[in-house]
């Protein structure tokens, strides 16, 4: 089979399970690879199946560019991954596409989807009557691989929503699967892309992202990963990051990486094993991963500077005990103080994941966050405001409690916020993240302090341009 593969050129979204995040409504980070779908592309070329990739999700790409790259490559299946943010626009794509005599089925990945919602979205929709569309919601690698080898247009396949002849089926909601491992991932074909698309934005230079990990445990009431994903964590091996590292390096010439995991530090004696091997095999590389607050372990976070992390995420959240209880995250505000002196004492930077309007947020709690990051002093901060993912616990307490302003999701993002608190309006919630941002950031000794670490002209251009982008950001 012939699989068309594409982030559709409806907005500039990290499209995986948890984030679906507008990139233009970020402070300290750029594009990123369209990772999931470049894995799955290597799936499929494992499995037999020709397969086509581009990411159109630049300002430079249209519809009429992905219609022309249809017409040439004659697809028998078309895939794409859609957010709660874009969902009405890719559908409208989708629409687009059908109109153009196209009768092959779409696949779509959409982890948020609830049935409702679904059957409430496809009202309007209008595909073309001999359009068939898959909507994923879990099980992923597996449901895909049933879609394409099914050997009848009748063949049962599990956890996906149907629209067939502009009308919609539900099938069963089956389990997380074990059957699909990381592992079974081959080498991505990274060669679909330009390196040159996916930036650092402090350096400028290519990066990429490769997963090293997923799923979670935890409970945060915010978060998708372990609903689609399986609260199982489940590692690749250690000798198949260091391959699609060294392939990364060797035939693309990158050298900068983000390890993408749910919990990259979930398992020390893996962090550690890893870590070692970068050593051993002398790969000179500077990479980046996250960390929850409570791995407090001086000797992982040395050993990871030793092998070339450069920076560390922390999604602290809150900086009130009071909110992080609430938001069922698992540490305390002793956990974030503990854990960021260890990873400074290691010689790594850090950078602190905020999110101000939880729905017992007030300005009091608000106010202590701002305190926390204004004594620690990371060396970025970004500030959101809480997104409610349908499938999450916060969706369901928000609709509960009547805290939604709009029911129109896709108008509202990370920044922009749809649900009241308790105690503040959603204008009340956006002023107070501002006043964060700008009082992190505007400081003089913030200021100087990253003046004095920059070492080339680009870094310097590259911290002039984000400067002006916040500034706008925070007075516009």
């Amino acid at each position: 089979m012939k699989v068309f593969l594409c982030n559709p050129p409806t907005g500039s979204f990290i499209r995986d399970e948890r984030c679906q995040i507008d990139v233009c409504s970020r402070l300290a980070e750029n594009i990123r690879e369209p990772i999931q779908i470049l894995y799955l592309a290597g799936l499929l070329k494992k499995y037999g199946h020709e397969v086509f990739l581009r990411d159109y999700s630049f300002s430079r790409f249209s519809v009429r560019d992905v219609l022309a790259d249809m017409e040439r490559f004659v697809p028998d299946f078309f895939y794409l991954e859609t957010t709660q943010g874009t969902f009405s626009h890719d559908l409208d794509f989708i629409r687009l596409l059908s109109k153009s005599n196209i009768t092959f089925p779409f696949i779509v990945k959409a982890p948020f989807l609830d049935f409702t919602y679904f059957e409430d979205k496809m009202h309007n929709v209008n595909l073309n009557n001999a359009t068939k569309a898959y909507f994923l919601i879990k099980n992923f690698e597996i449901t895909i691989k049933n879609i394409i080898s099914a050997k009848t247009k009748d063949s049962v396949i599990d956890n996906v929503y149907i629209l067939d002849n502009n009308k919609v089926y539900q099938t069963k909601n089956k389990k997380i699967s074990s059957d699909f491992k990381l592992d079974d991932y081959p080498l991505p074909p990274r060669y679909f892309l330009s390196k040159n698309d996916y930036l650092r934005p402090d350096t400028g230079e290519p990066i990429a992202y490769i997963y090293a990990s997923r799923g979670c445990p935890y409970d945060c009431i915010f978060c998708l990963a372990p609903v689609c994903l399986g609260k199982k964590v489940e590692s690749r091996s250690v000798d198949s990051v260091i391959a699609e590292i060294e392939d990364c390096v060797d035939n693309y010439r990158i050298s900068n990486f983000f390890f993408r995991s749910d919990t990259f530090t979930f398992d020390k004696k893996w962090v550690m094993d890893f870590c070692q091997a970068l050593i051993d095999r002398e790969i000179k590389i500077k990479w980046g991963t996250n960390s929850r607050a409570d791995k407090e372990d001086l000797e992982m976070f040395k050993a990871m500077k030793k092998a070339g992390c450069d920076i560390v995420g922390l999604g602290i959240e809150s900086g009130s005990d009071f909110i992080l209880n609430k938001i069922k995250k698992s540490i305390t505000v002793k956990d974030i103080k503990c854990i960021h002196r260890l990873i400074k004492k290691s010689g790594i930077n850090t950078f602190f994941h905020c999110i101000v309007g939880f729905p017992w947020d007030n300005q009091e709690t608000i106010l202590e966050t701002k305190k926390l990051i204004l004594e620690l002093e990371p060396d970025f901060i970004e500030v959101n405001v809480p997104y409610p993912l349908k499938g999450t616990e916060l969706y369901s307490f928000a609709e509960k409690n009547n805290l939604f302003v709009s029911k129109d999701l896709e108008s509202y993002s990370h920044i922009k916020p749809i649900l009241r608190t308790f105690s503040l309006k959603t204008d009340e919630i956006s002023r107070l993240r501002k006043d964060l941002i700008a009082s992190f950031y505007l400081r003089p000794k913030y200021i100087i302090r990253k003046l004095k670490s920059i070492r080339h002209p680009r870094v310097f251009f590259n911290y002039a341009k984000w400067g002006c982008k916040l500034m706008k950001k925070i007075f516009l």
